[in-house]
């Protein structure tokens, strides 16, 4: 949020590790699937569900066993 926000533009900050692209890749669960497509390799079956509704759609055409996470959470934090 502070790198969207132009705080790390503004003072003299310098990120160690990572880039902010690098990080909101890895925290969007739909950027890395996308990413993962792009360059061939495969990912279990997913969906970005927005709704309840949406979610048991897809539970009910992808069976279970199912894990249902939220979709940012860097570190697995919060799920």
């Amino acid at each position: 949020a502070l790198g969207k926000a132009g705080v790390f533009d503004r003072y003299p900050v310098e990120i160690l590790g990572a880039n902010l692209a690098s990080i909101e890749l890895a925290e969007d669960r739909g950027l890395f699937k996308n990413l993962m497509e792009s360059i061939g390799l495969e990912s279990p079956r997913s969906v970005i569900a927005h709704s309840f509704e949406e979610a048991m759609n897809f539970a009910k055409n992808q069976g279970v066993p199912l894990i249902i996470r939220p979709s940012f959470t860097l570190g697995g934090r919060g799920g």
